[in-house]
């Protein structure tokens, strides 16, 4: 969909902040704006256009290798699942 308006930003702040104030509409992940869902200060429109937004945990040596690095990311994976809701797939390590 190609949208035009005298208003564009690529800041996520800075287009949450406009369509706060009602002057438009932004793209963002859900998890993001749950807050201001769940308040009322903004409603989702054109759901068919929703995207996903995977959130990632890089590192650079095997998983099993590390307990520190293993307990973080275990860590991280279960606090992104109670704050931010369960993915459709679970938590993978790859």
């Amino acid at each position: 969909m190609k949208v035009s308006g005298h208003l564009s930003s690529n800041s996520g702040e800075i287009v949450l902040q406009w369509a706060l104030e009602g002057k438009g509409i932004m793209l963002r992940s859900e998890w993001d704006v749950l807050p201001f869902l769940e308040s009322g200060k903004l409603v989702q429109v054109l759901p068919e256009y929703a995207q996903s937004a995977n959130i990632w945990a890089v590192y650079r040596e095997p998983l099993y290798r590390s307990m520190k690095l293993r307990v973080c990311v275990e860590f991280l994976a279960a606090w992104c699942q109670q704050r931010l809701g369960k993915p459709d797939e679970g938590y993978q390590v790859m």
